[in-house]
């Protein structure tokens, strides 16, 4: 736990018998970085394995036979990262994109005094408004498409592209929308 503390160790893991007879076991890892989630994984595996020799050596003991364990997956921490959040991050990433991008388009337009230059056109405010808006929320899934598309071509499949992307869009129009009414409520 010192060298830990030190940062000269990555995880602790202890192991100590319980009140039970069982082995309680307490594992701590640095906070949230992408080396966290390599050291979760390899925890998880290590932890398996020795849960399944003590099953075996404790076999004989036991009255009941427990409930078989699962047969080991063999994910990699590469999948396991680039699927819970790289893809999250890359898809979602561009839905705060077009709300900042939106609320600073407006915001600028009302400093700026150049929104009484656009009044002149024949346009209404609300119509600028909303080219605004449809133009933050129009590049929002062109942006992770093409994230989608790079991992693909890297040799990270993605299924069910259309329904990632009808979501995300979604939610874009929601966050566009929220930002398109702050900003044109309260420019300052």
């Amino acid at each position: 736990r010192e060298a830990f503390d030190r940062n000269a160790a990555d995880p602790v893991v202890i192991a100590n018998p319980d009140d039970r007879g069982g082995i309680a076991v307490d594992a701590v890892a640095p906070d949230a970085t992408v080396e966290t989630t390599v050291i979760v994984v390899q925890l998880r595996d290590l932890l398996r394995t020795y849960e399944r020799a003590e099953r075996e050596s404790r076999a004989e003991a036991l009255s009941e036979t427990p409930l078989a364990l699962p047969e080991g997956g063999g994910t990699s921490p590469y999948l396991t990262f680039t699927y819970t959040v790289l893809i999250p991050v890359l898809v979602f990433l561009p839905v705060f994109i077009s709300g900042s991008l939106v609320v600073d388009s407006i915001t600028e337009e009302i400093d700026e005094g150049t929104m009484e230059l656009l009044r002149v056109a024949p346009v209404t405010v609300g119509e600028i408004l909303d080219g605004k808006a449809l133009a933050a929320v129009a590049i929002a899934p062109g942006q992770a498409l093409l994230w989608l598309l790079l991992l693909e071509a890297n040799g990270t499949p993605v299924a069910n592209v259309g329904t990632i992307l009808a979501l995300m869009t979604a939610l874009t129009t929601l966050v566009v929308a929220v930002a398109v009414g702050l900003a044109a409520l309260a420019p300052d």
